[in-house]
Parts: structure tokens; sequence; C-alpha cells
């Protein structure tokens, strides 16, 4: 008879280490156990009407890993004037975009390949604590890269789908 306690203990052991396992991915993509994701490198970015006019001038920082990725500008409570983030993908698809522990909206540009703006959605900061925890906003579109800026920005500077993007790829700065 004890190696049948010991075998009801190695179940719960089992158990109590997939619920905890459970528990903290959970607890990540509530934000109530926080992921960092380190510096961003920066990059200089300019939107044109693809031609001479251009339309706004931005910072980004450039997305390069996973974490960074998942953490994007979740915790902060707003953006620097004229500032974003950029995903940059290898390959021209639909990706998606998750508002998660977010304090403000956003100004999402799905950019294609060529640099040509295909959709532009505005995203909603949350309204109470438990929509800031428990749920977010979400779009997705297809593109080789994504924008993130502060929302109503691509109003404020009259930009809309068929502008250009200029300076997606090539060397970033950190700054």
């Amino acid at each position: 008879m004890n190696w049948m306690r010991g075998l009801k203990f190695v179940g719960y052991a089992v158990v109590s280490i997939v619920a905890l396992f459970v528990m903290m991915v959970l607890m990540a993509q509530t934000g109530f156990f926080p992921v960092f994701a380190g510096a961003y490198d920066e990059r200089k970015v300019q939107i044109t009407d693809c031609s001479d006019t251009t339309k706004g001038e931005l910072t980004v920082g450039v997305v390069d890993s996973f974490s960074k990725s998942y953490v994007g500008l979740s915790r902060r409570e707003s953006l620097k004037p004229n500032h974003g983030l950029l995903f940059p993908y290898d390959e021209d698809k639909s990706h998606r975009i998750e508002m998660r522990n977010m304090d403000f909206g956003l100004d999402v540009l799905f950019v294609r390949a060529d640099g040509t703006i295909g959709t532009i959605e505005t995203l909603e900061g949350p309204d109470s604590f438990l929509e800031y925890y428990l749920t977010y906003d979400s779009t997705y579109a297809p593109s080789t890269y994504i924008v993130e800026i502060a929302a109503g920005w691509a109003d404020e500077h009259g930009v809309s789908t068929g502008d250009c993007v200029e300076g997606l790829s090539g060397n970033s700065s950190s700054q």
C-alpha cells in the first residue's frame, strides 16, 4: 500500500505543476505577471504621399524579438510626440496586433512590402480597470510591416491608405 500512497503523491505533484504553469501563462497574458522586453533600437521613418510631400516623420522603436513583440507599447502611459513602434516581418501576410495593458489608443498602419499603407485601424484605449487587465482590442490585416502610433496621429497628419512609409528597412540606431 505504500506504493499507492507514492503514486497518489506523484499525481498531486503533477497536477500542482500543471496548475502552476497554467496560472503563470494566464498571468502573463493578462499582464499581472509582467514580461520585460529590454531597450528598442530606434529608426526614423517618413510618411509621404509617395511623391514629394512629407506628411509626417516618426522615431520608431524596432521590434526584433518575441518578447518585444509581446510587450509592444504595454504599460506605458503615453507616447512621446511623433514616436511609435515598428514591427517588421519576413513576409507579406496577415499579421495581428493586440493592445494588451494599454492606457491609450493606437493608430495601426499595416504597410505592404513596397512601403505603401494598405490599411489603417484605430484601436481605442481601455475604459475601465477590468478592461485594462482582462480584455484587449486587436486587429489584423495583410502587411510586411506594422507601425503603431498614438491614436489620432494619422488623421492629424492627413495619412491615408495608399501613402508611403520610407525608412522601414536598413540600419537601426540606438538612441
